[in-house]
């Protein structure tokens, strides 16, 4: 008797939780991060693969509501993977992650149709607030909504005022700089960097560094 009531709260619990999947090709990797985000019992990672291709055939079955891919896949790239899965109104959203140290195009995730994007050398607190992000406010399968708000966007004025430091700071953060690589290019502190990642966020209006490079990104501030 106990043991099915259990069985049923555990049921419900999972009912209630955030599906994930990890798209990435180091499996040591894919399970710590597994690991790190089932800590919070709000998330539970359904499936994680090496291969988007792989995904891409399971997916439909899977329907997990956020997926995280790596920008570094070997059978596809990143954005190829996420125009496909936008372009067949699959019901996931999409959060880029780069976790590599070298430099990465978060610009064609983001344009492919990806809903945030996270480096995930900065701080694993980066995903968690990339995927809050993703949940809240984009939703793949109802990518024309977007699309619709995205030009609603276009024809406000959304340009800020920066300093030209805070421009090369910015233009980092985009190409998928780390706050120490910043921080190295520019022999300035990191907290030098930090405070400007502050004053940008502020500028832009926005809550986290994610939702900072979307910002940039879709309204064009850096080319």
């Amino acid at each position: 008797m106990m043991t099915s009531i259990r069985s049923s709260l555990l049921s419900e619990a999972c009912m209630e939780c955030t599906t994930l999947a990890i798209i990435d090709n180091h499996r040591f990797f894919r399970l710590l991060l597994k690991d790190a985000l089932e800590v919070n019992l709000e998330y539970k990672v359904v499936y994680h693969s090496g291969s988007g291709l792989d995904f891409l055939e399971h997916v439909s079955d899977i329907q997990p509501l956020i997926t995280i891919i790596s920008m570094g896949l070997v059978d596809i790239s990143g954005s190829e993977l996420v125009y496909r899965l936008i372009r067949n109104n699959y019901k996931c959203r999409i959060v880029g992650m780069n976790h590599m140290q070298g430099l990465v195009d978060y610009k064609s995730m983001i344009e492919a149709g990806a809903c945030s994007i996270v480096n995930f050398m900065d701080d694993i607190e980066e995903v968690f607030r990339a995927i809050a992000f993703a949940k809240e406010k984009f939703s793949a399968i109802a990518h024309h909504e977007k699309k619709e708000l995205q030009d609603k966007n276009t024809t406000e004025d959304k340009s800020i005022v920066l300093a030209a430091r805070e421009r090369v700071v910015l233009s980092y953060l985009v190409q998928g700089y780390t706050t120490d690589q910043i921080a190295s290019a520019l022999q300035i502190s990191r907290t030098t960097v930090n405070t400007h990642r502050k004053r940008l966020r502020v500028k832009a209006g926005v809550k986290n560094t994610p939702e900072l490079v979307m910002y940039t990104v879709r309204h064009g501030i850096i080319a």
